[in-house]
């Protein structure tokens, strides 16, 4: 990897000369920028992701992800926050600040890609058949949709298709919001203690 300069056409070489990109396949996700354009990152070809600062050229984490057979990185919207996946399946969310994962899981399947929704502080991580949400506040996972292609945010919505012909749309309810709509349509309803325990109420 190296800086073009646009202007005058210069080239800068990063100060290491490990940041050289995985081969094998053409349309893998292997780097980013993040929004604020401070951040690169680039999937190395000794089984890590190096993220440099823009304006050094200095490498500011060096993150263990062997991406040989298929890679994804990308950053969330807060420019802090790195998702990606490598050949593990597993999904990953790196914190910048605190240096560490807050975040891994398995995957079912490669990430196509990701959906930031600031205002309801939900990050969607799409499979093409299968979506993920995290919340933003600790990213954690709160919820899976089963043949979930794409998360809309200004409904906070999900498409969900099972055979590529017919598209069907879900709403994202987090457990408050769904006690509410229980006691509505169930007016005086209530939990026994055991039900409590077993759901965690």
């Amino acid at each position: 990897m190296y800086v073009l300069d646009t202007q005058d056409g210069s080239r800068t070489e990063m100060k290491s000369d490990d940041y050289r990109t995985v081969a094998g396949n053409f349309d893998k996700a292997c780097i980013a920028v993040s929004p604020d354009d401070r951040y690169v990152a680039l999937c190395c070809m000794d089984g890590m992701i190096r993220v440099a600062d823009t304006s050094s050229y200095e490498t500011e984490a060096k993150i263990p992800l062997q991406s040989y057979l298929r890679s994804f990185v990308s950053f969330a919207d807060d420019g802090t926050h790195l998702v990606m996946q490598g050949d593990d399946y597993r999904i990953r969310i790196w914190d910048m600040n605190a240096g560490s994962f807050v975040c891994t899981m398995d995957g079912s399947g490669s990430v196509d890609h990701i959906v930031c929704d600031d205002e309801s502080g939900l990050l969607a991580i799409c499979q093409g058949y299968g979506l993920f949400l995290f919340e933003t506040g600790g990213y954690g996972c709160v919820a899976y949709a089963d043949n979930g292609m794409f998360y809309l945010k200004d409904n906070d919505s999900i498409l969900l298709s099972n055979d590529r012909r017919t598209i069907c749309r879900t709403y994202y309810k987090d457990y408050k919001t769904l006690k509410e709509e229980a006691h509505r349509q169930f007016p005086g309803a209530s939990l026994s203690d055991e039900k409590k325990v077993k759901y965690n109420i």
